[in-house]
């Protein structure tokens, strides 16, 4: 039989291996190979961009904030506080930069905190598996993380946040797994150690996604209710919970008093009138599909070489009912059993924390209407219709097959549904992972769009102006086109974007300190006659054709006078 190890005992052969150095191993070897995509595929997304610039602005002393150009005076930037975020992307993120910015030091940044992101969520699960290795197979680790090392699902749809908010709740959870192996002890310092370190680490989540609000509370009242019988656990569990209460209300008050609003709580609620909008619900993600076959080959289903629903629905119908059965067959030996064993009790909590997730996706996308954007499939956006919303349960659905897989307890029907799934998503991880490495991996390392474009010189181009330009005082950005790339530069390094039509209209400028204003126009269109009026009133050089950026680029800088009136105007020629 292929695969015996799998589906029956394993041989004495198997069996006499040196398993925990393989384990080991493995993890080290997942670890790699997760760095390899991560150095290989960075991403920097508009959340990367936005919390970046709060943490530039936060080490030069402007707090956790988004700088602002306001008419009166475009050389004194404000700085408004953050406040769609929480502060902890920015936190550790300003902890890795110094002065001067650059894009080099930005990418390198990203990457550490996106490798010691993985080197969490790994870490906390290899603790979690530790707990239950008395009911997995030996190797269960080892083919755990090698799984999770080759697989592109569903790290394809995790970004800055993603990796720390799971992996600190995948932490709590397991001190709270510790504590549960465990009769609490009246007056243990180890124990209490436990309980404030769960508590700690999944409020953390908190301070790297607002959806972890809910899942904050959930180790702590699993513990309550495990030990509500005992007095001394009893109070080690209300202590976790009021620790836990505590710490998500000063995040509130922070965001509140700080930020500006408690963002989702106090600013995001706020609407006239109280509809449902169920027809949001028509969006919803097939995400059961895509933690199994992101990329790859539903580019091929979607190019219409195979029917889209077909696969759609067979392949989320494979996975629910591998994890009803998984979830009924854990209950059986429960019962059969005649008490919650520590699996099923960890097995609980992934369940409830991704129907958690689940439900919070749900309630807000029935509370809000979809919003109306050119950049998304279709044109409508809402939260159950981005799959990247879904990646901490598909990371959740991932560990439930393989656990499934891998116990000695679940019968045969049920390894093989899982193992004929977790194959496709590997062989369809290598596809992908192999079309990477030829398309990206024998690049330098760049921003994400540049490799997109295929040339670096000139972004190497625009970071150098950039970088003369701060040199000399605030840096601010226009455009009449698309120019994100540009945006993000600009951006991060503190400066602000200013209305091209307020430019226009608002003559003439006004600064009191010295101010570049880059201007990225449009190759394709030079007729604005106001616009190249403005060019000339303030002498701006001849535009620079950037192809890769596909703009324009001049600049025109304002040396700027101590009090009100217009500024004398220079450029650097």
């Amino acid at each position: 039989m292929p695969f015996p190890s799998l589906f029956r005992p394993a041989p004495a052969r198997l069996q006499s291996l040196n398993w925990p150095v393989l384990n080991r191993l493995s993890f080290w070897l997942a670890v790699l190979l997760r760095c390899a995509d991560e150095f290989v595929m960075t991403v920097f997304t508009t959340d990367n961009m936005l919390q970046t610039a709060s943490a530039v602005n936060l080490i030069r002393g402007h707090g956790v904030s988004i700088a602002v150009a306001r008419m009166q005076d475009l050389g004194r930037l404000h700085y408004n506080p953050l406040a769609v975020w929480p502060p902890g992307y920015a936190w550790l993120m300003g902890l890795l930069l110094r002065e001067p910015v650059s894009d080099h030091q930005i990418l390198l940044a990203l990457w550490l905190i996106h490798i010691l992101g993985v080197l969490l969520l790994f870490g906390a699960w290899w603790f979690l598996l530790r707990r239950l290795r008395p009911t997995l197979q030996p190797w269960a680790p080892a083919v755990f993380f090698l799984f999770w090392g080759i697989a592109n699902t569903p790290f394809n749809n995790l970004y800055n946040t993603d990796l720390w908010s799971f992996g600190l709740y995948c932490a709590g959870v397991t001190h709270l797994l510790f504590l549960l192996s465990e009769a609490p002890v009246a007056g243990s310092a180890r124990q209490w150690t436990w309980v404030v370190a769960m508590s700690t680490l999944s409020f953390a989540a908190c301070l790297m996604r607002f959806a972890y609000y809910p899942l904050a509370f959930l180790p702590p009242l699993v513990l309550l209710g495990a030990w509500w019988r005992l007095q001394p656990g009893r109070l080690m569990a209300l202590t976790g919970l009021a620790l836990s209460a505590g710490l998500v209300g000063a995040l509130v008050g922070y965001q509140k008093f700080v930020a500006g609003n408690a963002y989702y709580l106090t600013e995001f609620y706020h609407q006239p009138g109280f509809h449902i909008y169920w027809d949001n619900l028509r969006l919803f993600d097939p995400f059961l599909l895509n933690g199994v076959l992101a990329g790859g080959v539903m580019q091929l289903v979607k190019g219409g070489t195979l029917p889209y629903y077909l696969v759609a629905l067979t392949v989320s119908s494979l996975v629910a009912a591998a994890l009803v059965i998984g979830a009924r067959v854990e209950y059986q030996v429960a019962r059969a059993s005649g008490s919650m064993q520590l699996r099923h009790l960890l097995l609980g909590v992934w369940v409830a924390s991704a129907l958690v997730l689940l439900g919070l996706l749900v309630a807000l996308s029935l509370r809000y209407p979809a919003a109306l954007v050119d950049w998304w499939p279709g044109g409508r956006w809402t939260y159950v219709a981005d799959t990247r919303y879904f990646a901490p349960i598909m990371l959740i659905v991932s560990a439930l097959l393989l656990i499934f897989l891998l116990s000695t307890r679940s019968p045969l029907f049920l390894r093989l549904l899982c193992a004929v799934l977790l194959l496709l998503t590997t062989l369809n991880a290598l596809a992908l992972r192999a079309k990477h490495s030829v398309q990206y991996g024998l690049q330098p390392p760049a921003f994400f769009k540049d490799k997109f474009s295929g040339t670096t010189a000139d972004t190497r181009r625009l970071e150098d102006l950039l970088s003369r330009a701060g040199q000399r005082g605030a840096v601010l950005l226009t455009t009449n086109t698309y120019a994100r790339r540009l945006e993000e530069a600009v951006i991060v390094r503190g400066g602000a974007t200013v209305s091209l039509d307020s430019l226009l209209a608002r003559q003439p400028l006004r600064t009191t300190r010295p101010v570049t204003i880059f201007l990225a126009l449009d190759p394709r269109d030079s007729s604005d006659v106001r616009l190249t009026s403005l060019l000339k009133r303030y002498q701006a050089p001849p535009a620079e054709l950037l192809p890769a950026l596909q703009v324009r680029l001049t600049t025109i800088f304002l040396t700027g006078q101590p009090s009100g009136p217009p500024a004398r105007n220079q450029s650097e020629k």
